[in-house]
């Protein structure tokens, strides 16, 4: 990472001979990478910048660079060159054209943790007559503006414009038409950084029905944990605890207390 007066910003960092891989796709799915991004907004937040910025490094060495290139020279190289040293001057050529500033990547993962609360939330509660959607779930200011008439009380039109108008501050996808890797066409979205391949999962998601079960087509069940409130793959509907130890032991408590209140019958 690099320190300027008005920020910090980071790029890719290698040693002369050291020539980096082209990666292509992401090696995880969508769910995960969404996973992955709303825990490390959770575990940034309230760090300072520098704290931040090396989480947020240490994040895209082991994924990927969260921001897509679409310079020409990347383009019109001839990448058959790999040992010589042209090769390597084009590369840091190229490496520098993939810094990014750490407030553009926090800003952009707090709005995705955000619109993931407020998407999952309204999700239950659009599909359940016993679930409540308030404004204590909404702490961007731009979004409460817009549910800032809202009332739980009941679902109606009123609601549904709020809804529709949260829905269209979303990043949209255009689709492309590509050829597969076993030759056939594939109408697939157009992304262009890996804030757009979690805001798919994520509409992916909320586009299921919640009556469908677990692992049906591409869906995977995805909650916040009532111990840490981090956000995690569910197993199964019923899971509210994510797989982190310390978590299962608070559930276990939980299970215990409500047991013996049972017994007791004061439950």
């Amino acid at each position: 990472m690099e320190e300027y007066s008005d920020g910090i910003e980071l790029c890719p960092d290698f040693n002369e001979g050291d020539i980096p891989d082209i990666q292509f796709g992401y090696g995880k799915s969508g769910q995960k990478i969404l996973v992955s991004l709303c825990n490390l907004y959770l575990s940034t937040k309230d760090a300072d910048s520098l704290s931040a910025a090396d989480s947020i490094a240490d994040w895209c060495s082991a994924n990927v660079h969260p921001y897509y290139f679409y310079g020409e020279p990347f383009a019109q190289y001839d990448w058959a060159k790999k040992d010589d040293s042209e090769y390597w001057d084009s590369m840091v050529n190229l490496l520098s054209s993939y810094d990014f500033r750490l407030q553009r990547f926090q800003d952009d993962l707090e709005k995705l943790y955000n619109d993931t609360q407020v998407l999952t939330n309204l999700y239950r509660y659009m599909s359940s007559d016993d679930s409540e959607f308030t404004l204590s779930q909404i702490h961007d200011p731009k979004t409460r503006k817009i549910f800032a008439k809202w009332h739980p009380s009941g679902k109606g039109t009123e609601q549904n414009e709020m809804i529709a108008a949260y829905l269209k501050t979303l990043p949209q996808f255009p689709l492309s038409l590509v050829l597969g890797d076993d030759l056939s066409f594939k109408l697939v979205p157009d992304i262009k950084s890996v804030f757009d391949v979690a805001y798919y999962a994520l509409a992916k998601f909320v586009s299921f029905p919640t009556d469908l079960p677990i692992g049906y087509g591409d869906k995977t069940g995805m909650a916040f944990c009532e111990a840490c409130g981090n956000i995690f793959i569910r197993h199964g509907n019923r899971q509210k605890y994510c797989d982190n130890p310390e978590c299962k032991k608070i559930r276990n408590r939980k299970k215990s207390k409500d047991y013996f209140l049972r017994a007791k019958g004061c439950k």
